[in-house]
């Protein structure tokens, strides 16, 4: 069977690069990656509570051709629902509307 390296690197957020570096950091194999003990939560949840094993197969072929970090969101803050200027999540905490994130620097 012939694998090619990808021609985009795949995108992962903070959390995940760091996670990938120290797993790398510690000589485990990349089954480490996704059973070990010391794994952050952050990470944690990011790989399995999912509705599908794409994060999964992103976070094994990051280990296997290297990666790219994602660009840090912010969300976007007043709420264009009610006005809530201190919007920190992707729920306004006073109307619940989902909001959208930009990236920052935007």
């Amino acid at each position: 069977m012939d694998y090619c390296k990808p021609q985009a690197l795949p995108v992962v957020p903070e959390c995940v690069g760091k996670w990938i570096e120290c797993v790398k950091g510690k000589s485990k194999n990349a089954l480490a990656l996704l059973d070990d003990e010391d794994m952050p939560d952050d990470v944690n949840e990011w790989l399995f509570f999912q509705r599908n094993d794409d994060n999964i197969n992103l976070i094994l072929r990051a280990w296997l051709y290297g990666y790219t970090v994602e660009k840090p969101k912010t969300p976007v803050s007043p709420c264009p629902v009610c006005g809530y200027k201190d919007v920190s999540s992707n729920f306004c905490s006073i109307c619940g509307h989902k909001n959208e994130y930009v990236e920052d620097g935007e």
